[in-house]
């Protein structure tokens, strides 16, 4: 999916999405991996597992709630100002729009989360394989 994809894409489920640029997509993401990845990081020395952010959940790194669990409280949530990152396009959206949008029939690895990084909900490319969607907080690091 390219960028004009990914903002078609996100405008067809009723979300507004303006693109930040590099100076402002980095840190926000880094945040986000030490936020949700610290025990990856300290079991595996990467913040990344296996290529996917979200593999961080799927190997038992960290802790979330998954299909239905997860929906149900991402939809508690009821938020309608978000972030919405792209992981194979390395894009990052600043979004408002219909609360808690249901991006998971996207079919790719998204990441939506508040800009405070209270939770994030993530949608993969492996739902149809029971892996995902996944909701999180961040986490205790674990022993």
């Amino acid at each position: 999916m390219s960028w004009e994809s990914s903002h078609i894409a996100l405008d067809a489920h009723g979300v507004i999405g303006f693109p930040l640029a590099p100076e402002e997509r980095d840190p926000i993401l880094t945040r986000w991996l030490e936020q949700f990845c610290p025990n990856v990081h300290r079991r595996t020395g990467a913040w990344v597992h296996r290529g996917y952010r979200w593999h961080a959940y799927s190997y038992g790194y960290e802790v979330a709630l998954e299909h239905d669990a997860a929906m149900a409280a991402y939809r508690a949530r009821d938020q309608r100002e978000l972030l919405v990152y792209f992981e194979a396009e390395g894009e990052l959206f600043d979004c408002f729009g219909v609360p808690s949008p249901d991006l998971g029939a996207l079919g790719c690895d998204t990441y939506v989360f508040p800009a405070d990084l209270a939770w994030t909900m993530i949608f993969t490319h492996e739902q149809d394989c029971g892996l995902g969607p996944y909701f999180a907080t961040p986490p205790d690091v674990r022993g």
